[in-house]
């Protein structure tokens, strides 16, 4: 649902020093439209989500949170994710301790 449409031409203008800088383009023509909390909002792009609809949860944020806090314990750290025993923690072992962090985070959400 449109609120507000507004067609806006500026066609010969008169420009003087107390003309607004958004006014200063002539033979233009511009067409706004007001976006109402609620309407469909579509945009094209490469865009990256930094939050959801509820800014308190930053699922993201939580879940890197939860390892550096498995980090400070390596012994555990490498007793839980270390397959192969080799006393490090690889990127196939540290993708499995993430996918672990995620469900922490998801389960400790319901």
């Amino acid at each position: 649902m449109v609120v507000g449409e507004h067609q806006v031409a500026f066609v010969n203008t008169q420009i003087g020093s107390d003309t607004p800088d958004w006014r200063r383009l002539v033979n233009h023509r511009y067409s706004e439209q007001r976006i109402v909390a609620g309407d469909p909002l579509y945009a094209l792009g490469d865009f990256t989500t930094h939050g959801g609809v509820d800014p308190s949860i930053d699922r993201p944020g939580e879940i890197a949170a939860l390892l550096r806090i498995w980090k400070k314990d390596r012994k555990q750290l490498l007793q839980r994710f270390d397959e192969n025993k080799d006393g490090e923690i690889d990127l196939k072992e540290w993708e499995q301790a993430g996918q672990a962090a995620e469900i922490a985070v998801e389960e400790s959400d319901k």
